[in-house]
């Protein structure tokens, strides 16, 4: 089966080998959590190949789990500059924007992921788009955003289900509540 529009780089068709294998090391390491090996391989990755989106992307990756957000921003704001049809980066962007508060910022990351790929709000994108809108004090769009995120392989958000609740449990819909 061929991937969804918009989660593969056309970039990544036009990599370098040397570049190639510098990712892929790095995307093993980064699995790994070794996080200072995947980011000394995703930097020399994208110093092959300025317009490696999908690497831009998991250095990106690696900084945000080193707690390096600027590090990590700029990553994915390279990510989108070199490939703006891939939808990856917006998502994460969006991560960090809703950790930073900037939750209209979030919005608007999603959003541009969501027009390259519909369906990538079944998990993350959806669960953040669901968070932004529920500390933007819109409870339906928030609601709406998060029963799509649900459909997705969602195990690794638990924080979902607890927002869900409260979103029903302010309805005083403690049926609802109670399945969460």
């Amino acid at each position: 089966g061929t991937a969804p529009t918009g989660s593969v780089s056309a970039t990544s068709l036009l990599v370098p080998n040397n570049a190639r294998k510098e990712f892929d090391q790095g995307v093993k390491d980064l699995r790994s959590n070794r996080l200072p090996q995947a980011t000394q391989h995703l930097e020399r990755a994208v110093g092959a190949y300025d317009k490696y989106a999908a690497a831009w992307t998991e250095l990106g990756r690696a900084y945000a789990m080193n707690h390096e957000t600027d590090k990590a921003k700029q990553s994915y704001e390279k990510a989108i500059a070199a490939d703006s049809k891939y939808a990856p980066p917006y998502v994460s962007l969006g991560a960090i924007q809703l950790e930073n508060q900037d939750y209209e910022g979030a919005l608007d990351s999603i959003r541009k992921a969501v027009e390259i790929d519909p369906a990538i709000t079944t998990g993350l994108a959806g669960y953040i788009q669901g968070f932004a809108n529920f500390r933007l004090n819109r409870p339906d769009a928030a609601q709406e955003s998060l029963l799509q995120a649900e459909k997705g392989p969602h195990l690794s958000i638990p924080q979902l289900h607890v927002l869900l609740s409260d979103l029903y449990l302010r309805k005083q819909d403690s049926s609802s509540a109670a399945t969460h």
